[in-house]
């Protein structure tokens, strides 16, 4: 560690044994002229919140702040201050390393922007930030768009069915957790999920009749028809940019002379916004609604989230995305946070496994 104040001394002080008496070594005398006194708003409040934290005054915005006593839990006390007055989130590791007020106070002016952009556009209702996870999803999405590791296909024969019924369903199921029409947006810079509720889905839904196909004689049944190449071709890459991720197409046979009254459904989802089960859950309900059970069937209302006809569940896409930004902005995720830093922060860098010469 590099010292931050050195004191030339004539000799050290002993002990009767001859060795360094390090208790009374002098205190280093420390040059106010050297210590800058803030000048700008920020560098003035940010002085007075670490003055209160450290309970002292003697310091500039120079000045390293960890050589006149704040620690690493006393980092948290600062971050959180400094959250409260300026509505910016700096991270501990930022603290840690950029260590004055002048660089903070820079910081944090560099942020203001940036913070403020996010709460205009979360608070409109319209923008929401993305999880962790769907950042993850997203930049892998854009690295390889063509690639469908995300896509989430289904397809389902359901024998003979009222089509206009099921597509009737499926749009009703959507409408319900409209969070499904939400699509991937840039703004400033930043990457959001935009509420898209009021968009109409009806001519999203497709419904094929492979009865008006030019050529349809030799298919006898529509599990003939959708085969392999068929669904293949069904499931292609999403434009997270247009949306909406998610697509359905109905297959009937209205031909009089076929044999089976079979009706398919395929349908496609990107994983950016839902995932196994919250698919299982969709379709249960689409299930629901077709049988028309909705209203009468309370268990099953309550075990897919939803207390009554039309009422949304408690929680949906855009409000857990909130509710993950709020946990990351609390003092018991910063405390988790710095605990973990603590455990590796000596291995900043990759570490090198000297090869073994001898073989062994």
């Amino acid at each position: 560690m590099v010292p931050s104040y050195y004191m030339e001394l004539d000799k050290f002080p002993t002990t009767p044994n001859g060795k360094t008496d390090f208790k009374n070594l002098p205190d280093i005398e420390i040059n106010e002229e050297d210590l800058i006194a803030p000048e700008t708003n920020t560098e003035k409040v940010l002085f007075d919140i670490v003055k209160d934290i450290l309970e002292i005054e003697e310091f500039g915005i120079n000045t390293d702040l960890f050589t006149v006593g704040l620690t690493s839990l006393s980092v948290i006390k600062l971050i959180s201050a400094i959250s409260n007055e300026f509505d910016v989130l700096l991270s501990i590791n930022k603290i840690l390393k950029i260590k004055t007020i002048k660089e903070i106070a820079k910081e944090i002016e560099s942020d203001s922007e940036i913070s403020n952009i996010s709460t205009v556009s979360i608070s409109d209702g319209k923008l929401y930030p993305l999880t962790a996870n769907q950042l993850g999803v997203y930049f892998d999405c854009v690295k390889d768009p063509e690639k469908l590791a995300y896509n989430l296909p289904k397809f389902i024969n359901f024998g003979d069915i009222d089509v206009d019924k099921l597509k009737s369903a499926i749009i009703k199921a959507i409408n319900y957790h409209s969070y499904l029409k939400t699509r991937i947006v840039m703004n400033n810079g930043y990457v959001y999920q935009e509420q898209r509720d009021s968009l109409v889905i009806d001519d999203l839904i497709e419904v094929i009749d492979i009865a008006n196909l030019i050529d349809n004689s030799d298919f006898n049944s529509i599990s003939e028809f959708v085969d392999e190449d068929y669904i293949e071709e069904f499931i292609r890459p999403f434009n997270l940019s247009e949306g909406p991720l998610f697509r359905f197409r109905i297959i009937k046979n209205s031909n009089s002379d076929s044999k089976s009254n079979e009706v398919a459904l395929l349908s496609d989802f990107h994983h950016i916004i839902v995932d196994g089960t919250s698919l299982n859950l969709l379709f249960r309900q689409i299930a629901l609604i077709y049988d028309n059970n909705l209203e009468l069937d309370e268990n099953a209302l309550k075990e897919l989230g939803i207390d009554e006809l039309g009422q949304l569940e408690p929680i949906n896409g855009f409000d857990y995305s909130l509710k993950e930004v709020k946990t990351e902005e609390s003092n018991l995720y910063r405390e988790a946070e710095l605990f973990y830093y603590n455990k590796i922060k000596e291995y900043d860098e990759a570490t090198l496994v000297s090869p073994d010469l001898k073989g062994l």
